[in-house]
């Protein structure tokens, strides 16, 4: 403990600092999230070893730095920071689930974030909601839930319960709907909202994460919006990166994030041209 922290818990070179919030209310909590956050960066270690990262020189050397995870209470007016915020080895976090996309952009930062900011949300999307599908919370589930398990009638009428039924259709292609909150599998939510944003962008879905584009978080929206990529929402991102790491390798991805460089050198084609790639195939 100290001064300003009453609860600091460390392992594997990660440093939590805990003060009590609306969200972790006692050290009983605190410790459950903290045993919670060493089992999902476990996992998480997995995954990049899957996909090629865990030997890359970048992950190494970021494993053994020491990086904090400050723990706050969500504020409205800290616009920077909504549920987390990343900056270099340190975490600020208002919400539990945002652990694990903070965790990933510890390891894979964008060095160019003008130009590249979309690419290292899409693989922080990824990695993030790998790790949250299997440990965590139950955080707005029955937002995701009431969405999938709505009966759209032919009576509803609008660019909302169109965008919602096409939504629900593709998530059931690859899976059976939640019989329960606990039974969403989020990684297959997001996507079916991206690829439904990404097919149908005439439509107005009325979802908050879908109208908030990438360049959005940033305090720089006005140079980034115009910039290729960063008009896209989370979900969008998502499933491009997704694209890119099944056609190309997450490896190419994850250098096209960390290293310098304009996209042609890694992909041999412009942000444009990937685009067009991405929407050829979503429409196959």
């Amino acid at each position: 403990m100290s001064e300003q922290y009453p609860l600091i818990l460390s392992k594997n070179h990660w440093n939590y600092y805990f003060n009590t919030t609306e969200w972790l209310e006692n050290a009983n909590s605190m410790f459950q999230f903290w045993m919670k956050a060493n089992a999902g960066y476990d996992y998480l270690l997995e995954c990049f070893d899957e996909s090629k990262l865990l030997n890359t020189e970048i992950v190494q050397n970021k494993m053994k730095e020491e990086k904090q995870i400050y723990i706050k209470d969500f504020d409205e007016t800290y616009n920077d920071m909504l549920y987390g915020c990343t900056k270099g080895n340190d975490i600020s976090l208002a919400e539990e689930n945002a652990v694990w996309h903070e965790m990933v952009h510890v390891f894979i930062p964008p060095t160019t974030m003008e130009t590249k900011r979309w690419l290292g949300e899409g693989i922080a999307e990824n990695f993030g909601l790998k790790v949250q599908n299997k440990y965590g919370q139950e955080f707005r589930k029955d937002k995701g839930f009431n969405f999938l398990t709505y009966d759209v009638k032919e009576t509803d009428k609008g660019d909302a319960f169109e965008f919602q039924k096409m939504a629900i259709e593709y998530y059931k292609r690859y899976s059976d709907l939640p019989t329960d909150e606990d039974d969403i599998n989020e990684e297959l939510l997001e996507k079916a909202l991206g690829v439904t944003a990404l097919l149908h962008p005439e439509l107005d879905s009325n979802i908050y994460m879908l109208k908030t584009s990438i360049a959005e978080t940033s305090l720089r929206k006005k140079q980034l919006e115009n910039i290729g990529g960063n008009a896209l929402s989370y979900p969008e991102a998502y499933v491009f990166v997704e694209y890119l790491a099944n056609t190309y390798g997450m490896d190419t991805v994850a250098s096209s994030v960390c290293e310098v460089g304009d996209l042609e050198k890694y992909y041999g084609k412009n942000y444009e041209e990937l685009y067009n790639d991405l929407i050829s195939y979503l429409q196959e």
